[in-house]
Formats: structure tokens, C-alpha cells, sequence
């Protein structure tokens, strides 16, 4: 299933099919084709899982020669640094910078990106690109408010009395009105080779979308998307994954585009 959420074309939605057609295109190009089979030798080599078979085993030097790179490259979790631009007598920008410094050492601590760069850093060594994605996740608590419909307190909130009816209304539309915003989160997820796909383009520049694909369980599906399209999305059998996975599990793609396409 590809999300369509934010790509119109005279006014309307295109259909799912569309961008499918755009990644099922973009795969077969003959330089990513290429590229592809390229990894997947490089994989097999690496891996070199026909040692325990084999009577007379190799020399892996491509393994010794990643063992050497990979501390080369990264050898220790990335330390946030925030800075002004112009060291003047500012002490609310300053302050400001500790507050962003110490947000940014926190996330980073707290949510192990240092595991997922290692995971980056292996995918550029061996294939020469290594792909991660950041995303905010907000964690929402449910309160009851007896005073207010839309359970939130107005009391508390700053601002004109028209700024209030808006938080107001955007509450009552959105569903939850008992849910508030109790922490935000931004994670690191990397992503596997095979799940990023981008135009076909000469440069970086000139590549208009990017897609990425994610395996959702049903309830992931149904919180995501509600019930109906998700009983409407069939359950993929890959071959190459476990068994619980494979009974449990939807592929879904996310496509970005820089414009409307």
C-alpha cells in the first residue's frame, strides 16, 4: 500500500497505484537493478555462510578489512554541540543553546541512536550508502477535565481568547479530546537496503521522491489508518522472512515528494 496523503493532481488524490508504479519502475532501472545484485553478492561474500560446509575455508578478507574500517569511521556515539553563529552578549540566546544542547544530548542518549548509526555505518561500508530516517513520536496522556467538554483547561492556556477557541475546536475535531501532550520524542530508525527506493536521477538534487517501505502489524495498520482500510490490506508472505513475520505482518510504503507530482 503506498500513502497518498499529501499528493494531488488537478485537485484529487491519486490512487495508491500510482505511486506503486513509480517504485516498481524506479526498482527496475537498469543502474539500480544493477546495484542491487551487486549488494547482494557482496552480502553473500561477507556473510560467508558456506564456511561451515565447506571442506577448505577462505581467507575473508573482506570481513577483516570491515573490522578495520568500521572504528575508522565511528568508534564512539556523536556528541551534540549547539553554538551561536555570532559569540555576542546575548544571554537568552545563550541560554538557549544549553536548553537545545542538553534536548539534543538527551534524545540521543536515551533513544540509542549510536546502535542505529552502526547500522548505517555497516550499510556504507559494504554497499557505499547507508540510509536512517528520523521521526518525533509524542507520548499522550488521557486526563479527565470535568469543567471543560473537550478536556482541556482553558485556565491554564496563554494567549487571546480567540487562540483559545481554536485549541478548543482542533481538540473536539480531532477525536481525543481527553488525550494531552505529555513528552515528544525524536528516534532514529534505520532502514534496511532493500526498503529505500528514490528516483532515478543523475544527482541528489535532482531526485523529486524517495519511498520507504515498513512492515506494520495489523494493529499498527489499524491505529495508523482505522479499521476498514486495514482489514482492506492483505497479509504479505515474503519468503525471505521469519514465519511469525510473515503471518503477521502488511508491507506498507511511504512516498515523499519534494513537489506535486
Amino acid at each position: 500500500m503506498a500513502e497518498a496523503d499529501d499528493y494531488k493532481a488537478d485537485g484529487q488524490e491519486k490512487p495508491a497505484a500510482y505511486y506503486l508504479d513509480l517504485i516498481e519502475s524506479a526498482q527496475r532501472a537498469p543502474e539500480m537493478h544493477e546495484w542491487n545484485e551487486r549488494c547482494k553478492k557482496i552480502r553473500k561474500k561477507y556473510r560467508y555462510e558456506s564456511s561451515q560446509t565447506n571442506k577448505t575455508r577462505r581467507y575473508q578478507i573482506l570481513w577483516s578489512n570491515m573490522e578495520v574500517m568500521k572504528p575508522a569511521v565511528m568508534a564512539k556515539p556523536p556528541v551534540p554541540v549547539v553554538q551561536r553563529r555570532y559569540r555576542d552578549s546575548d544571554a537568552v540566546g545563550r541560554e538557549a543553546c544549553d536548553l537545545l544542547e542538553r534536548a539534543c544530548r538527551f534524545q540521543v542518549e536515551s533513544n540509542d541512536f549510536y546502535s542505529r548509526l552502526e547500522q548505517v555505518r555497516d550499510d556504507f561500508l559494504l554497499y557505499g550508502r547507508g540510509v536512517a530516517r528520523v521521526y518525533y513520536e509524542p507520548v499522550t496522556v488521557t486526563v479527565e477535565d470535568e469543567d471543560d467538554v473537550d478536556g482541556l483547561d482553558t485556565a491554564s492556556m496563554e494567549g487571546l481568547d480567540s487562540e483559545v477557541n481554536e485549541e478548543r475546536q482542533e481538540a473536539q475535531e480531532a477525536g481525543n479530546p481527553n488525550e494531552v501532550l505529555d513528552f515528544e520524542h525524536v528516534k532514529l530508525r534505520y532502514v534496511q537496503r532493500e526498503d529505500f527506493v528514490h528516483q532515478a536521477a543523475r544527482t541528489w538534487d535532482g531526485v523529486q521522491w524517495v519511498a520507504f517501505r515498513a512492515y506494520l502489524s495489523k494493529d499498527d495498520l489499524i491505529e495508523r489508518s482505522g479499521k476498514e482500510l486495514a482489514d482492506s490490506i492483505p497479509l504479505d508472505a515474503q519468503p525471505d522472512m521469519p514465519q511469525s513475520d510473515r503471518m503477521n505482518n502488511n508491507s506498507v510504503s511511504s512516498v515523499m515528494s519534494k513537489a506535486t507530482i
